[in-house]
Parts: structure tokens; sequence; C-alpha cells
């Protein structure tokens, strides 16, 4: 999905969840979050590296079960 949106919109994502442009510079967008306080927000490389390294972590345990 694309969207389009202009310095001080927003789109809405499941009733709870805003996001806002802030602002816009050359190739930069700032963007505002609003959500519950029960969710988490990462950054997609920093979520992808949790994830590589919990996948990682998950393989090692497997293997020591198995070679006990």
């Amino acid at each position: 999905m694309y969207l389009v949106r202009k310095n001080g919109e927003s789109i809405i994502i499941n009733n709870d969840i805003e996001i806002k442009v802030m602002e816009v510079k050359r190739n930069s967008v700032k963007l505002g979050i609003t959500f519950p306080n029960t969710s988490t927000v990462l950054r997609k490389e920093l979520h992808d590296r949790i994830a590589a390294e919990n996948a990682t972590s998950n393989t090692n345990s497997q293997i020591k079960l198995c070679e006990e």
C-alpha cells in the first residue's frame, strides 16, 4: 500500500495508532506516532537485528538440547 500525505496529515491504523507527518525535508520525513502504551514500536533495522539474534539463540539452544 502506498499513501500520499502532506505536512500535518495523518493515517489511523486499527483505530488506536496514528501516524502523522510532522516535517518533510529533502530526503527525510519526520513522523509523529501515537499508540497505546501496550504496543511496541521499533525501527525496522533494529527489529530485524533482534529477530536474527533470537533465531540464532533458539537454534543454539536446540543444538545444546540435542547434545545432552
